[in-house]
């Protein structure tokens, strides 16, 4: 099957007929039902955040113990006392 047609845009967004049923229709019933689907461009941008967060939790792990390391060793051996 083939062809061309052409159209008219006589509303959009708050002002089209769908949207005005929402507002008419109970509060309670959902007249529209959007499935949330991610494009693929999102997909790829979310493993791209997970790889990132999981880069960033590691270097953050790893710089708080050997920060505490550091400190660590500074007071075991510098020349203050602990204790007199």
């Amino acid at each position: 099957m083939s062809g061309s047609g052409k159209a008219v845009v006589l509303a959009v967004g708050k002002h089209s007929l769908v949207e005005r049923e929402i507002k008419l229709a109970d509060k309670s019933q959902n007249v529209l039902m959007i499935e949330k689907e991610l494009t693929p461009f999102q997909k790829k941008l979310e493993v791209l955040a997970n790889i990132i967060g999981t880069y960033a939790k590691l270097i953050c792990t790893a710089s708080l113990i050997l920060f505490g390391i550091v400190w660590l060793i500074h007071v075991l051996l510098g020349p203050h006392k602990l204790i007199d």
